[in-house]
Parts: C-alpha cells; structure tokens; sequence
C-alpha cells in the first residue's frame, strides 16, 4: 500500500521579493487598438455600393452598419469572426482579406 506524502497546504512568500506584476494586458489593448485597426489590406475591396474598404477599421465598420439579417449569413459571420482575430493578432490578416472579399462577393452575386 503507497501512502501520499502530505503537501503543504499553504506557501508563504516574503513580501517585498517578488516584483510587481506589470499590467501587460491594458498595454496589450492600447498597441491593439491603435495600430492593430489601421492594418491595411494588400488590395482594397470595392463593395456593391461603390465604397472601398482598405483597413481592418474601414471593414469592421462596414460590417457594423449591415442589417441584421444579412449579419447572420454564415460568409458574413465568417468575415466577422476572422476580421476580430486579425485584430486581436490571433489569425493572420490575409484570412480577414479572403473572408471579407468572398462575402462581399457573395452580395455582389444576390444582386444581380
């Protein structure tokens, strides 16, 4: 039969040794927001209402003033979902370039 070795329960810590944690994620935002928005994409999109959408901010906004029911087609959810990871640095921003240019597209075609 093994018999567990009993773990402290508590870890004490000398205050003052360990340095204070720096607030990485506020940082993190403020880069975010400033630059991360302005990220240009390699060829401007032109949608069906003439506009041209060159920036993550420019698609972003016009995603932002569509009616909610074209919102909930799945190209546009798409065009959302990889337009934030670009953003957020998580997902590259050609995948934001593709997914946008293919829902805009896809509007393009139900118009005519």
């Amino acid at each position: 039969m093994l018999v567990a070795a009993a773990l402290p329960t508590k870890i004490t810590v000398a205050i003052g040794t360990l340095p204070p944690t720096p607030p990485r994620r506020e940082k993190f935002r403020e880069k975010q927001s400033d630059a991360s928005w302005s990220r240009a994409f390699h060829v401007p999109i032109t949608t069906p209402d003439g506009l041209m959408l060159r920036t993550l901010r420019d698609a972003g906004e016009y995603i932002q003033a569509l009616p909610r029911a074209k919102l909930k087609k799945p190209e546009w959810e798409i065009a959302a979902e990889t337009l934030l990871a670009a953003v957020e640095g998580s997902g590259p921003l050609m995948f934001a370039e593709i997914a946008m240019r293919k829902a805009v597209n896809a509007e393009k075609k139900a118009r005519s």
